[in-house]
């Protein structure tokens, strides 16, 4: 029997192998040599590699079922934190949760350091913007800080 694949076990897959790249965006040098990095939050279950002009995070081993989605959100937000030190203007790639949750903690490093960085070809969802507020206490800004 041959069923069709469908779009919600295209999504596990990708759920599964999430993977996120963040751009420095006016870095117009290719990503170089990939070097490991250590980064506070990340997840163990995950490679966070430095490539001049770019962070990738992938998942260790593909197969396991012991990383979760939240190693995948722990890991994003670890990137945001990074970036954040470095002060890039940035452009995400990667599995959209692990986007939004590295767009949540860079707000929220924002609001918390009075410095907001300039992200390209971004705009929050509703949904996004509504969590922010709620980690805020209330403030909904108008609209993402993407550019």
């Amino acid at each position: 029997m041959e069923l069709p694949v469908t779009i919600n076990e295209v999504y596990y897959l990708l759920e599964r192998w999430a993977m996120l790249t963040i751009w420095d965006a006016f870095n117009l040098d290719p990503a170089g040599e990939k070097h490991p990095i250590t980064l506070e939050g990340a997840s163990p279950h995950y490679h966070v590699y430095d490539c001049g002009s770019c962070l990738v995070a992938a998942p260790k081993d593909l197969f396991t079922y012991k990383r979760t989605l939240e190693d995948a959100l722990n890991t994003a937000r670890a990137m945001a934190c990074e970036v954040y030190k470095r002060n890039w203007t940035i452009e995400f790639a990667g599995f959209d949760k692990m986007v939004r949750a590295a767009w949540l903690e860079l707000q929220l490093l924002a609001d918390k350091h009075g410095h907001a960085l300039d992200i390209l070809h971004f705009e929050a969802r509703p949904e996004d913007l509504k969590l922010y507020a709620f980690k805020l206490g209330g403030n909904v800004p108008t609209k993402s800080s993407s550019a």
